[in-house]
């Protein structure tokens, strides 16, 4: 395969081309073992359990996020644990298909965190979540301790800029999270046990 900006791959396998088309092939495509065009104007993919936008590096869980350029969101694959976003968590609605996501302004995911800087986020013990940042210019963002969080930044689209944090301290441990060069976190973390 030629003209590939980006690919993904672990139990299923998928690659962006720069015409933007989406090439999956896998478990989770369909049950394709040959490279099968399944889209074009893909802007993202992420592959099981990451938030990965701008490339496709992740984890394959079965099942694949899909960011298109104009901003959409679709998924397929398993959906034992409602990764799909249709508000079902069965392994009975699994999708081989991609599927569109729909938002409502006026609702929130039930496992979507929204955080007021002023409050302590608890997060658990090894698990990775996402971060989006709205800025005119890609900002930095870092842990106070990364022996506690570690953080990587994973790409943008437009104005939002995303970043992986990953929990990898003990459970009671915490610290602080700073925007740019700011002596002040922004918000503050404490990792629970996990379960």
């Amino acid at each position: 395969m030629d003209n590939v900006v980006s690919v993904s791959c672990d139990g299923e396998t998928a690659a962006i081309k720069t015409d933007g088309s989406l090439w999956t092939w896998g478990t989770s495509a369909s049950g394709d073992s040959a490279p099968t065009k399944l889209m074009d104007g893909v802007a993202a993919v992420s592959c099981g359990d990451g938030y990965v936008v701008g490339d496709t590096s992740g984890y394959t869980n079965g099942f694949t996020i899909i960011v298109k350029t104009d901003g959409s969101v679709l998924a397929y694959g398993e959906n034992d644990k409602g990764q799909l976003g249709n508000g079902v968590m069965s392994n009975t609605v699994n999708k081989t298909t991609p599927v569109k996501i729909s938002f409502s302004a006026t609702s929130t995911a039930s496992n979507a965190v929204k955080i007021d800087t002023g409050n302590t986020l608890t997060v658990k013990a090894g698990k990775t979540y996402q971060f989006k940042l709205t800025a005119d210019s890609k900002p930095t963002f870092v842990s106070g301790n990364s022996k506690v969080f570690t953080v990587t930044y994973k790409g943008h689209t437009g104005n939002n800029y995303f970043y992986q944090v990953k929990a990898v301290g003990k459970a009671g441990q915490g610290t602080g999270f700073y925007l740019n060069s700011y002596k002040t976190p922004v918000t503050v973390a404490m990792i629970s046990k996990s379960q």
